[in-house]
């Protein structure tokens, strides 16, 4: 088992890259609104020529190549191995959490979760990158959390998660009209909350601000340009805590008992 296990996650981990590499293909295609959108033949940015397969192997190929292109020797942007090595530790993971649950020919579940995994993958990087929730990844990526809503046991719970997930950034925009949060926000709240239900999705907005604030200091820190006032991408806060749910919820759930015990003792030594 062991053997298989460590198989297992490295041909999902390199699984992962490829779809890593595709994803990046998809985002820039799709902000540019270019046709071919997951057909086309990928080509280089500088020069247009069309890129040999020696050039696309994920990972490998940006090493061997140092990071530079190979028709006009400027450089490729680091984002594209940083998408490729993120995809390929979380399909990782999702093979290393997963495998007892597929062995047992239970495929549902997984694949419902491997698709919520790559939605928010997708959510990260394309609002990371451009600030911009892209309606053309977040309605598929919701109708898949429907489904995943519909076809577990606790429906209730899911559909009550994605109402308040939406309606809590919907108060924000149309209170702030549209100055704390963006739209495509409540799109992400949606899709967060059906795929939690609405106990999770409460400690994991907790989380995410709590990740967006520490992200936010250090950037204040680090840029004199950087104020209250400038924009965060809070996809990039939401779908990283997203992710770490969908793979160790009870880890995860630890954490919040270990929290909530440090409130009680702090409350105790104070009062």
């Amino acid at each position: 088992m062991p053997n298989l296990n460590l198989i297992s996650v490295l041909i999902f981990a390199f699984a992962g890259a490829c779809f890593g590499s595709f994803a990046g293909v998809v985002i820039d295609r799709l902000f540019a609104d270019q046709d071919g959108i997951f057909w086309g033949r990928s080509r280089c940015e500088h020069t247009g020529k069309l890129l040999q397969w020696w050039e696309m192997i994920p990972i490998f190929s940006y090493l061997g190549l140092r990071g530079k292109s190979a028709h006009s020797g400027k450089p490729i942007p680091f984002w594209y191995l940083a998408m490729e090595l993120t995809f390929a530790v979380v399909f990782g993971a999702f093979a290393h959490q997963f495998l007892p649950t597929i062995l047992q020919a239970e495929y549902l579940t997984p694949l419902l979760t491997l698709g919520a995994l790559f939605a928010a993958l997708l959510l990260f990087f394309y609002d990371a990158r451009h600030f911009l929730v892209d309606r053309r990844i977040s309605f598929p990526a919701i109708a898949l959390a429907l489904g995943w809503a519909l076809f577990k046991e606790n429906t209730i719970d899911l559909l009550i998660g994605g109402a308040i997930g939406f309606s809590f950034y919907f108060a924000q925009w149309k209170i702030s009209n549209g100055k704390w949060v963006g739209a495509g926000d409540q799109e992400l709240g949606l899709f967060m909350g059906l795929l939690l239900g609405w106990k999770s999705l409460l400690w994991a907005l907790l989380l995410s601000y709590i990740l967006g604030s520490i992200i936010a200091i250090g950037m204040m820190v680090g840029n004199p340009k950087v104020g209250l006032k400038s924009a965060l991408p809070m996809g990039a806060f939401l779908m990283p805590i997203l992710i770490l749910f969908l793979l160790y919820p009870q880890k995860i759930w630890a954490l919040y008992d270990q929290y909530m015990a440090l409130n009680d003792h702090f409350l105790q030594a104070l009062f």
